[in-house]
């Protein structure tokens, strides 16, 4: 048989001390029931990311924007390219843009921001710029012959309007 110890034998003195620990346990209580759920809830959550591989219209070589650029006038874009690539200022424009395949971006304004930089680059800093004009009309182009390779079925550019 264990001896009944009093209050103050229990580390309080009286009243003070039951009133603490029934505190105490209330406190736990609150603390079992509010964790319990959050930790089942939790538990049941999958943190293993999933990745989705982008739209890219370059997943077939046959299919990317690049290749039905290069086609010849009839279903591409081949003449407004090599305007672009005789063009000193265009050239390098071209050149990067195609070294970072902004052309097989998925949408149009991904392409323009993979652009800008490289439009930056070779100095091209206004929208008055003849440079602008060759790319616009590759855009064109490529919104005419080429929208599904290069995405722009939806990009409902109003060019009439520049």
């Amino acid at each position: 048989m264990r001896p009944v110890l009093s209050p103050e034998a229990r580390g309080g003195s009286g009243r003070g001390a039951g009133r603490r620990l029934l505190a105490g346990r209330r406190v736990l209580g609150v603390c079992i029931l509010v964790t319990t759920p959050l930790a089942l809830l939790f538990a049941c959550l999958d943190v293993n990311p999933i990745t989705v591989a982008p739209r890219d219209a370059g997943f077939l070589p046959e299919a990317s924007c690049t290749v039905c650029l290069e086609r010849p006038p009839d279903d591409g874009c081949r003449e407004i390219l090599d305007s672009c690539r005789a063009d000193p200022r265009c050239a390098p424009v071209l050149t990067c843009l195609e070294a970072l395949r902004c052309f097989d971006r998925p949408t149009l304004d991904d392409k323009l921001t993979c652009g800008l930089p490289c439009a930056i680059e070779a100095g091209i800093t206004r929208t008055d710029d003849p440079t602008i004009v060759h790319l616009l009309d590759l855009v064109k182009c490529g919104q005419m012959r080429c929208a599904v390779a290069c995405n722009l079925t939806d990009a409902a550019l109003g060019f009439d309007a520049l």
